[in-house]
């Protein structure tokens, strides 16, 4: 599954171009992950958790998805922002598709600046975790605003430190990603380079989604 995953997320656009929150994404890609597996993989030894606890107890940390396969472990974050107005091409391509009664568009139910924040910190997060051979990580990041992936000016703000929009091209391995002005969070430490333009992809026809993968780390004493 190493590098199936941009393809799951692909094919699980073709039938579900929304949700209706965060949850509703998470759980669809897990059943897709399901699915693939059975499709690309019938004999394999595998099982799939969502919010599994991660560490020793005390100080454990929840992961979204979990994905045991043969003998190595994905561990998947997921992020869902979508716009506080539904567009116009969404409307309609919701009505043509019967998703009339199924498919709600929520306000945003953070600022744009925490969402960003979020991201990171799953990344900082899973970099912690991913830290042996065998453990595979991903950061997902699926918006319909395209605030996040398309922003000529987005060095102008206070969470310029967090911004993953294309024309920030990339993070800097060992970059501290801190608040300008105002501090609503703590700084997140990042410890690898992430490609930030080239990893960005259509999600449907109005949404694209940034995949980013963990690279494993050294394996450390828990």
């Amino acid at each position: 599954m190493d590098k199936a995953i941009k393809e799951i997320i692909d094919t699980l656009a073709e039938t579900r171009p929304f949700f209706h929150l965060e949850a509703d994404f998470q759980i669809a890609l897990a059943n897709s992950i399901k699915e693939w597996i059975g499709k690309k993989a019938p004999r394999s030894e595998a099982k799939i958790y969502l919010e599994k606890k991660i560490g020793p107890k005390g100080n454990s940390m929840s992961v979204d998805i979990v994905v045991k396969l043969n003998s190595k472990e994905y561990f998947i974050e997921v992020k869902y922002a979508t716009k506080e107005k539904e567009p116009e091409q969404a409307r309609g391509l919701r009505d043509k598709e019967n998703f009339a009664n199924v498919i709600q568009y929520v306000a945003k139910s953070t600022a744009p600046n925490l969402n960003r924040y979020g991201f990171w910190k799953d990344v900082h997060r899973l970099e912690g975790i991913v830290n042996g051979e065998g453990r595979i990580g991903y950061a997902i990041f699926l918006t319909t605003d395209p605030l996040y992936w398309d922003e000529d000016d987005w060095k102008r703000h206070s969470d310029v430190n967090f911004k993953m929009c294309k024309q920030r091209e990339k993070v800097s391995a060992g970059v501290e990603l801190v608040w300008t002005g105002k501090n609503p969070k703590d700084s997140i430490i990042i410890k690898n380079e992430y490609a930030l333009s080239q990893n960005w992809h259509p999600y449907g026809k109005i949404g694209q989604y940034l995949l980013l993968q963990i690279p494993p780390g050294k394996k450390t004493s828990t």
